[in-house]
């Protein structure tokens, strides 16, 4: 009998969890406020997502844009979410990409975050 209350409990406790995704944990921490920005705005097609690769040995992030923008590009991170440079679009091509050479053998490690509306 205290086995079924335990897991009563348990069950009733995680049904009962905060679903806000604008504060759930991710790292870096910085990158918490660009969730809480993102969620903010117009909900955006395709997903807003934050993905880390391995580039030049470091760990790095990469925000899509919002599909509202013309010429949209993607925001490279450090991890202080300290800009790198910018990837494709009218800005990633004036130059913008001068931090970010050889990107495209950078290596995928994981979508962390995809905007969830």
């Amino acid at each position: 009998m205290r086995l079924f209350a335990l897991i009563l409990t348990i069950t009733t406790l995680v049904g009962c969890s905060n679903n806000d995704n604008s504060e759930f944990a991710v790292e870096p921490k910085c990158l918490q406020d660009i969730i809480n920005s993102i969620l903010e705005e117009e909900v955006s097609t395709p997903r807003r997502t934050i993905s880390s690769f391995d580039y030049n040995q470091q760990i790095v992030y990469a925000i899509t844009p919002n599909s509202f923008v013309t010429e949209p590009a993607t925001i490279i991170l450090d991890s202080s979410c300290n800009t790198i440079c910018l990837i494709g679009g009218f800005a990633g091509d004036n130059g913008e990409t001068a931090g970010c050479e050889n990107f495209e053998n950078a290596e995928f490690i994981e979508t962390i975050w995809t905007d969830p509306r």
